[in-house]
């Protein structure tokens, strides 16, 4: 995660759980509060794993309720058939009980799925969630600051966040 030199960046947590990895910041820059979430889930994780995620982005929306939240990780989901709609993929009906699990509540908490770059084997683990698809851009990262891995393909994530200035 890159944020510029003068945009305040604060560690929130990490849910410290045995099941999935995860690490939560909040960003904050001129009275808007973003809550960015890098998630990863191992293959075959049990529908309880994804329900005590969701649990982690209820509480935190209710200690922070201005903020936006953008999620993204590996959900280790490979079952999941995902369709481009106008601005946002949409799951198909076949999905594992913890498919469902996390994409009930996922739509339920009023969040987005994005990415729509599949892997080299035509599925999608990286998951892209936020709450306007309007204002975020996921786009194939040219130059990754890594060894890709064939798995997940390099994302790059752009948020545009309209800040109002008022003067007086």
């Amino acid at each position: 995660m890159a944020v510029q030199a003068h945009i305040s960046v604060n560690y929130v947590f990490s849910s410290k759980n045995a099941v999935f990895e995860d690490i939560w910041v909040r960003v904050d820059y001129n009275k808007i509060h973003l809550i960015i979430v890098n998630v990863y889930f191992p293959s075959k994780s049990q529908p309880e794993a994804y329900q005590t995620f969701i649990h982690s982005i209820e509480l935190l929306r209710r200690k922070y309720p201005l903020a936006k939240f953008l999620i993204f990780g590996d959900f280790n989901l490979p079952e999941v058939i995902w369709f481009k709609g106008d601005s946002l993929m949409s799951p198909g009906a076949n999905c594992s009980i913890a498919a469902q699990v996390l994409l009930e509540n996922i739509y339920y908490l009023e969040l987005e799925q994005i990415n729509c770059f599949k892997n080299v084997y035509g599925t999608i683990l990286d998951l892209v969630f936020f709450e306007d698809s309007s204002n975020i851009d996921v786009m194939l990262e040219d130059f990754p600051l890594s060894t890709v891995d064939i798995h997940h393909p390099a994302l790059d994530v752009n948020i545009n966040i309209k800040v109002k200035n008022f003067t007086s």
